[in-house]
Protein backbone atom coordinates (compact mmCIF):
# COMPACT_ATOMS: atom_id res chain seq x y z
CA UNK A 1 0.00 0.00 0.00
CA UNK A 2 2.55 2.49 0.58
CA UNK A 3 4.57 2.57 -2.43
CA UNK A 4 1.41 2.83 -4.28
CA UNK A 5 0.56 5.75 -2.03
CA UNK A 6 4.10 7.46 -2.53
CA UNK A 7 3.57 7.22 -6.70
CA UNK A 8 0.80 9.08 -6.19
CA UNK A 9 2.52 11.78 -4.15
CA UNK A 10 5.11 11.80 -6.70
CA UNK A 11 2.30 12.57 -9.93
CA UNK A 12 0.80 15.43 -7.70
CA UNK A 13 4.36 16.87 -7.36
CA UNK A 14 5.17 16.01 -11.15
CA UNK A 15 1.94 18.26 -11.44
CA UNK A 16 2.90 21.19 -9.39
CA UNK A 17 5.43 21.46 -11.08
CA UNK A 18 3.65 21.34 -14.46
CA UNK A 19 1.34 24.03 -12.90
CA UNK A 20 4.02 26.20 -11.86
CA UNK A 21 6.13 25.95 -15.15
CA UNK A 22 2.68 26.90 -17.18
CA UNK A 23 1.80 30.15 -14.40
CA UNK A 24 4.51 32.20 -15.63
CA UNK A 25 2.20 35.00 -16.36
CA UNK A 26 -0.57 34.11 -14.04
CA UNK A 27 0.43 34.66 -10.40
CA UNK A 28 -2.64 33.38 -9.07
CA UNK A 29 -2.27 29.85 -10.77
CA UNK A 30 1.68 30.31 -8.99
CA UNK A 31 0.59 30.99 -5.80
CA UNK A 32 -1.52 27.86 -6.16
CA UNK A 33 0.68 25.12 -7.49
CA UNK A 34 3.48 26.67 -4.95
CA UNK A 35 0.81 25.35 -2.44
CA UNK A 36 -0.10 22.19 -3.87
CA UNK A 37 4.08 21.68 -3.64
CA UNK A 38 4.16 22.14 0.03
CA UNK A 39 1.27 19.79 0.82
CA UNK A 40 2.60 17.00 -1.32
CA UNK A 41 6.59 17.69 0.40
CA UNK A 42 4.24 17.56 3.75
CA UNK A 43 3.09 13.76 2.24
CA UNK A 44 6.02 12.92 1.46
CA UNK A 45 7.54 13.87 4.86
CA UNK A 46 5.16 12.37 7.08
CA UNK A 47 4.25 9.13 4.78
CA UNK A 48 6.68 5.88 5.53
CA UNK A 49 9.41 5.37 2.95
CA UNK A 50 8.32 1.40 2.73
CA UNK A 51 5.98 -1.09 4.45
CA UNK A 52 7.79 -3.28 6.99
CA UNK A 53 6.46 -6.80 8.05
CA UNK A 54 6.33 -7.26 11.73
CA UNK A 55 9.11 -8.83 13.08
CA UNK A 56 11.45 -8.37 9.97
CA UNK A 57 14.80 -6.83 10.23
CA UNK A 58 14.98 -4.02 6.89
CA UNK A 59 16.78 -1.09 7.62
CA UNK A 60 14.90 1.80 5.57
CA UNK A 61 17.84 3.95 4.11
CA UNK A 62 15.59 7.20 4.08
CA UNK A 63 14.72 7.04 7.91
CA UNK A 64 16.45 9.50 10.23
CA UNK A 65 19.05 8.00 12.64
Amino acid sequence: MIPRVRQEIELIKQSAESLLKMSEDWPSLRRNAQIIMIFARLLDFITPPLEVEHGTDTEDPHSLP
